[in-house]
């Protein structure tokens, strides 16, 4: 037994090395702020991309210890200095900036304090945090209180939430996917394909929609489609809408499209990861009437309200089709679980560990 406390003690004695002392982490912060004033202030003057390649090595490993100091410079030089610059001024390419200060500081106490956000009981608090978020875009995009819906890495995998629940609802699985068609546009993200793909529904039918001048649905294309599909036999189930398509930020009449899928008992599916926090203007917020009408909804606050990666989010109202699939119960997690508690983060996500958003 002494043998092994000895073996423990010793053990305790090199992890140290990772445990720096008050002095050293003061050190490692104002190093660290140094270099992130000197990249915020060098931003009006800096390009927006550099095709330069990167140096051969210059991310292998080692066994030798680098000060901060050298990780930064390696950092300036290989990482910030390459490719694109989110948060350069003249970087108009795509929606996403370069994050906001304050959301890097709160990055930072999350890390420090390291909370897991996936069960309210291990973080009261950090759930709560999120819960608020997810509430009060349900407030925004008019969806019911009832709602459920959880932060992500990003649309992709809201995405494959939204979806999941669609296909858990409608049960398509078997023989019944080969006879189920989805309705879009051929301007949707193609994290779509991905998710149907990642799903199980790759063999769905696929009916694209034609679209007018402005790259939007024409709704009356998609009701005959759907009336010449259900006269056939088939098993339309799914229609995905935009609220901001990636090429030209086009809307599709949300209200019209919402209208067809509650008469025909369509799943109806609204992707706003790129435009859907424009609702918050004055001046653009009639473009998303409807909006309210979609069972399930993807938005990005790492686009539209600049946050920094990767923040998506996902709004769906029939909470017994999302759990279909996510709601899992542990052995081990009997002591974690309560008829009162809201809504764990880890049960209505294919993600149990994520980051604290």
């Amino acid at each position: 037994m002494s043998h092994l406390k000895q073996q423990i003690l010793e053990l305790q004695r090199v992890s140290e090395a990772l445990e720096p002392n008050e002095e050293q982490r003061n050190t490692y912060i104002q190093e660290v702020s140094n270099y992130a004033n000197i990249f915020i202030n060098g931003l009006e003057d800096a390009k927006a991309f550099s095709s330069e390649q990167l140096t051969p090595n210059a991310m292998a490993l080692s066994n030798e210890k680098k000060s901060m100091k050298e990780i930064l410079k390696i950092y300036a030089a290989e990482v910030e200095a390459k490719g694109i610059k989110p948060a350069s001024g003249g970087h108009i390419g795509y929606v996403p900036g370069g994050g906001i200060y304050t959301s890097a500081i709160a990055d930072y106490i999350a890390d420090v304090t390291n909370e897991y956000s996936g069960m309210h009981f291990a973080s009261p608090g950090a759930v709560a945090m999120e819960n608020e978020l997810i509430d009060w875009m349900k407030s925004i995009f008019g969806f019911p209180e009832t709602a459920i819906g959880n932060l992500t890495s990003g649309g992709s995998i809201a995405t494959l939430i939204a979806l999941t629940s669609a296909r858990d609802k409608y049960g398509i699985k078997n023989a019944k996917i080969e006879k189920s068609v989805i309705y879009l546009s051929q301007q949707v993200h193609h994290c779509i394909n991905k998710a149907l793909r990642i799903i199980g529904l790759e063999d769905v039918i696929i009916r694209h929609v034609e679209l007018d001048d402005y790259s939007r649905i024409i709704t009356e294309d998609l009701n005959s489609k759907i009336k010449k599909d259900k006269a056939a036999g088939l098993n339309p189930f799914l229609i995905i809408a935009s609220s901001g398509t990636t090429d030209t930020g086009a809307i599709d009449p949300l209200q019209e499209i919402g209208d067809i899928a509650k008469t025909n008992n369509l799943w109806y599916h609204i992707d706003a990861a790129y435009g859907g926090f424009f609702i918050l203007t004055k001046t653009k917020k009639d473009f998303f009437k409807g909006i309210e009408m979609a069972d399930s909804l993807v938005t990005d606050p790492h686009k539209g309200l600049f946050l920094p990666y990767g923040l998506g989010a996902v709004l769906v109202k029939d909470k017994a089709s999302v759990y279909h699939s996510h709601h899992y119960r542990a052995n081990y997690m009997q002591d974690a679980i309560g008829d009162n508690m809201p809504v764990n983060p880890a049960d209505v996500s294919p993600e149990l560990t994520k980051h604290f958003r």
